[in-house]
């Protein structure tokens, strides 16, 4: 454990000391890899420890590691937010008592909790999250996650409740409406260090939104007052910020199309009109205040309109791919969830082959028991539809330069294989087909 602890220490002087790791680990590719791979299993295996200087010297690397090389640990973060930080705290009701029973000690979850609420307050994290993580359909909703656990350790135990002694209560010489309001306060659950440190995470949470819905231009809201007010500033007593730089993780957000937000809000100043020292001469008015309002609103550019409702797109249509794959996944009937994804929009109105295919091919969380058993379905007489969706499926993939072992083990990691010999020759039977069409169009082209 020594020796452990010694190399913890070293690597966290390490990464708090360097000034950019970012840039050494792109200069250094193979110890990029090293980090992304090799120190982050270790990092998780280290993370079960029951020694507390371990735990606790593994999650400062987990957080260092973060901010050192936050663009390049897009997988990695989800990985230990949810591996280490969410299963310490996670909890469940004991059947018997119908108490709720940690899964941790009380010592290993406060040292999960300081990391989180360090992870809460850092600067534009939490948009981060939600935008390469909630809205991501390959992603878990990560953002969801960590409010509902937070929500749920803040939340004091009902057995937890403190009880004033005998002697206490013949020692009170206040009124009976005092005795009662103290009595009443005594019998309330108590808040303990663990309830306060994740009331401080969600306030963190609340503060990194309530920053993002009043970050705007602050150079021209500054001239604004200026010119309206004819009196400048007080920039000795105004009490603004600036907005927290975006953390990088943005890179991944939605799509190739979408637009890069670090351009809308880096350099942004949050500016706070009630913090602004004006004599009383130059007050403004409420009108005026609104007014102001209004043409900083005004402001606001429509890219960033535009990528914010991307946004609000994408993640409506997680919502419905998910709900779609539940429906896929517990019906005993193809029309059942055919007819659900078409009222949900995931599926052309009527379906056709190369819709149902493409859901099925890029659609997470689905069952790829049920999958494998839905494309092998046959004969062809009896289901001509779904024969039209495997040789969609099949052409779905791109064997360009595989062999045919890559190529079968690439076409077989989408679906697992019934048990059927009929069903399996239908599916290898597609993949032969779509294997010499690729590999014909190759020697043609050469």
């Amino acid at each position: 454990n020594s020796i452990c602890i010694l190399a913890l220490t070293l690597l966290n002087i390490t990464l708090e000391t360097m000034s950019d790791v970012d840039a050494l680990s792109v200069q250094f590719p193979r110890l990029l890899s090293v980090m992304q791979n090799d120190l982050c299993r270790n990092l998780l295996r280290l993370s079960t420890s029951q020694d507390l200087s371990i735990l606790g010297l593994t999650l400062r690397v987990i957080f260092n590691l973060f901010n050192g090389i936050k663009d390049h640990l897009k997988v990695q973060l989800e990985v230990f937010i949810t591996s280490v930080h969410l299963r310490i705290l996670s909890s469940s009701i004991s059947p018997q008592t119908r108490e709720r029973v940690w899964s941790s000690s009380p010592e290993q979850r406060e040292l999960a909790l300081e990391s989180l609420v360090e992870f809460c307050r850092e600067n534009m994290l939490m948009t981060d999250i939600y935008l390469n993580y909630d809205c991501d359909i390959k992603c878990t909703n990560l953002f969801e996650t960590i409010c509902t656990t937070l929500a749920s350790v803040a939340s004091p135990d009902g057995g937890g409740t403190v009880k004033a002694s005998n002697n206490e209560k013949n020692n009170d010489d206040e009124t009976s409406e005092d005795e009662d309001s103290e009595m009443d306060a005594w019998s309330r659950p108590r808040l303990n260090i663990l309830n306060r440190l994740a009331l401080e995470g969600i306030i963190a949470v609340i503060d990194s939104i309530s920053r993002r819905c009043f970050s705007s231009n602050p150079s021209a809201m500054l001239h604004k007052l200026e010119d309206t007010e004819g009196n400048s500033v007080d920039h000795e007593n105004d009490c603004s910020f600036y907005s927290p730089p975006v953390s990088g993780n943005l890179s991944f957000s939605i799509s190739q199309e979408s637009t890069n937000p670090s351009d809308l809000v880096s350099d942004s100043l949050e500016y706070d009109f009630c913090s602004v020292s004006l004599t009383n001469d130059a007050r403004p008015t409420t009108s005026e205040h609104i007014n102001r309002l209004h043409r900083a609103d005004s402001e606001i550019s429509e890219i960033e309109i535009e990528w914010l409702s991307k946004a609000r797109h994408h993640k409506l249509r997680k919502r419905r791919l998910d709900k779609a794959a539940s429906l896929f996944n517990d019906s005993s009937r193809d029309k059942e969830w055919i007819q659900a994804a078409e009222r949900l929009s995931v599926l052309s109105n009527p379906a056709t082959p190369s819709s149902v295919a493409s859901f099925l091919f890029n659609t997470p969380k689905l069952d790829k028991v049920k999958i494998g058993l839905y494309l092998s379905k046959g004969p062809k007489e009896k289901y001509p539809f779904i024969s039209e969706v495997l040789t969609e499926f099949c052409k779905l993939f791109s064997f360009e330069g595989l062999s045919f072992s890559e190529a079968l083990r690439m076409f077989l990691s989408t679906f697992r294989l019934p048990g059927e010999a009929q069903c399996i020759d239908r599916l290898m039977e597609s993949f032969a087909s779509r294997l010499f069409e690729v590999q014909l169009v190759q020697l043609l082209g050469h």
